[in-house]
Formats: structure tokens, sequence, C-alpha cells
């Protein structure tokens, strides 16, 4: 195989980043999740249900307690996992404190998301596409609604952009971005199981561009990176672990939910008025699609 049978985009004019863009992007994004939460109940306020959920979680795991084996938690370890650190901080300061924390952490996480991916938009077509593709990630409600707090998809989320700006950081693939990748989408999936969605949709992406080798690097890479994740927990309580992680998601209800509800969901009014936006995200969404008009 060639160099060229292994290339998944045409090579761009420049592969500088743009630190104005990245700054713009990082700013809109930090506003639009952070705001709504200060103007609300606070970093330190109730904000759901989840998000307590996951923080409990991680609070059990650091006082010895594994999840699965001593208590129920119907996803993957991974968000235990990212949360530990805030959590070992109830040692010594307010759980409130730490879960404070740990929100303001998972806000710098979806900001983090926005610039890469106005990296890739950077990648596919120079400036403005990286202004686009940015500003729409950054004030995407359903993004922003659940970046804001402590929930599973800002570490998912982060983890497949990443993937994708290694994947196409270079006009030609080789094995070891292709093992990164791989390994990121499998902690992307050790955080929520539905990650497997978006590994299935990369692999056949590189597979069909790339060729089977780098499929099976970047394959390699993402069951490395679950096993080593996952293995422990699940030594521990395989039966209790595969009940609660995989055979509970399958087993899910159906909601009585239309494709135009679930569109709706995406876009933001589904959210309900709890996801209103504020007249500071109307602005800085109104900002942001003047930056885009004008890029």
């Amino acid at each position: 195989m060639t160099r060229s049978d292994t290339a998944l985009r045409p090579a761009p004019p420049s592969r500088r980043r743009d630190p104005p863009v990245a700054a713009l992007v990082a700013t809109v994004a930090a506003a639009v999740r952070l705001l709504p939460v200060l103007a609300g109940g606070g970093l330190r306020g109730a904000g759901g249900y989840d998000d307590g959920v996951y923080f409990t979680a991680a609070t059990a795991l650091v006082h010895g307690r594994m999840p699965y084996a001593a208590f129920v938690l119907l996803h993957p370890p991974g968000i235990a996992l990212v949360l530990a650190p805030f959590a070992a901080l109830t040692r010594w300061v307010p759980d409130s404190v730490a879960f404070a924390l740990a929100r303001v952490a998972f806000v710098a996480l979806g900001t983090l998301t926005a610039v890469l991916v106005a990296r890739l938009g950077s990648l596919a077509g120079g400036r403005a596409a990286a202004l686009t593709a940015g500003l729409a990630y950054a004030v995407a409600p359903a993004a922003a609604y659940a970046e804001r707090t402590t929930m599973l998809e800002g570490p998912a989320n982060l983890c497949l952009a990443a993937a994708l700006v290694v994947l196409l950081a270079r006009p030609v693939l080789t094995a070891r971005p292709a093992l990164a990748a791989g390994a990121l989408l499998g902690l992307g999936t050790g955080v929520k199981i539905w990650g497997v969605v978006p590994l299935a949709v990369v692999a056949g992406w590189v597979g069909a561009r790339a060729g089977p080798r780098r499929l099976g690097e970047l394959l390699t890479g993402a069951a490395a990176a679950l096993t080593a994740l996952c293995l422990p927990f699940f030594l521990a309580a395989p039966d209790q672990m595969t009940r609660y992680v995989v055979l509970a998601q399958l087993g899910r209800v159906r909601m009585a939910v239309g494709w135009t509800e679930r569109l709706a969901g995406v876009v933001g009014p589904a959210l309900g008025p709890a996801a209103a936006p504020t007249p500071a995200e109307v602005a800085l969404v109104a900002g942001g699609c003047a930056a885009v008009a004008l890029a």
C-alpha cells in the first residue's frame, strides 16, 4: 500500500494553528456553559439528577467501594474515574465545594472540545471553516447543556473530537496516530457505552480510506484502552457489570418520541424551560453568528 492509499484528507495549504480563532471559540464556549449555571443555582446548586449520581459514584469509589460489586452504576466506570480526583477532595473540603470544582472542570472539557472542533474545521477548510465549526459547537444547545456539569457527554465528546484531530492532523495516516485515535475512542466508550457507535463509524471510515492495516491498529488501540479501563471492575463483579452496563442499556424501554421531537432536543427547545437561553447566551449566539458571517 502506498502512502497515498492511506490519506484521509487532502493536504491543507497550512497546518498552522490560529490562536485568535481558538481564543474566540473558547471564550464563547466557556461563557455559554458557565453563565447559565452561575445565573441559576450557582456552582453548588442543584442542576439535575444524573450529574449528582456520577459524582456520588466517584465519591464511593475513592472511599473504597467498587462500582457494580458494591453499588449499582448503569454505565462504564470511566465517569467515576474522571471524577475521582474531585471526589477525593471530599476528605478535606465539603462535598459541595468538590462538586463545584468538578463542574468547572467539565465546563473546561467542553470548552476544549469546542476548540478541537474548530481545529477540525481548520484542517478541512481554513479559518472560515474553523470559525463556523467551532462556534457552531460552542453554542449548540445540546452540547452546552450536557457540558455545564458532570455528565457523561463531556469526556465522551472530548475523546471523539481529539481522536478525529489525531486522525486528520497529517494527510497520511500512520500507525501511531491510528493507535492513539483508537485509544481515545476506546476511552470514550469507557465513559459512555454508546461510544461504540462513533467508534464503529470512525473504524469504517478508516478502513475504507486507509486500509485494513490502519483499521487493525485503530481497533487495537480502542480495545487496549477499553480493556485497561474496564477490566479491573469486570474481574471484581463480572455478572453485575455485564447486567448493568450492557443488558440494562439494551433493555431500555423505547420512549414514545418522534423524530421531530428528537431533532428539537438536539437543537434546543425540547430540553425544557430549565435549558432556556439567558439574555447573555442569546447575545453570545448572535455574536457567534455574526463572526461566522464575516469570516
